[in-house]
């Protein structure tokens, strides 16, 4: 199944379903934006899912397809060394007299807002198909 569905490009429709609970946050029970939703997929889904992930990641690896400055999500590059980065650069600005500035996002939520048809469209542009 999986590797039938790696070579046609798709997810199989019924690995798709999910059962959704809502699970309450914080706040009064009553308001339903403190609630958020779990989704609750097969054990063959989530194997799928893995095995896609870990194909995905080992593509970008191979072909340094991920920004030097990528520190989530990626082996050996925890938020510890994007710190210790971070600093040193600081630093270096101090010692030059430079004047440094740092912008910080929460890019928390940022996923949410992708549009999937742009995305297909950004991994065909690297080679990925499907």
């Amino acid at each position: 199944i999986f590797n039938l569905s790696l070579q046609a490009g798709t997810f199989p429709a019924k690995l798709k379903t999910a059962v959704v609970i809502p699970v309450h946050k914080a706040g009064d029970k009553q308001e339903i934006s403190n609630y958020r939703p779990i989704s609750l997929l097969s054990c063959l889904s989530k194997i799928l899912e893995t095995h896609v992930k870990n194909n995905l990641m080992e593509y970008f690896m191979n072909n340094k397809l991920f920004s030097q400055n990528q520190f989530g999500f990626i082996p050996g590059k925890g938020t510890d060394l994007a710190i210790y980065q971070h600093v040193s650069e600081i630093t270096k600005g101090i010692e030059k007299n430079q004047f440094t500035v740092g912008v910080y996002l929460d890019l928390a939520r940022a996923f949410d807002f992708v549009d999937p048809y742009i995305l297909v469209e950004k991994f065909k542009g690297y080679g990925l198909k499907g």
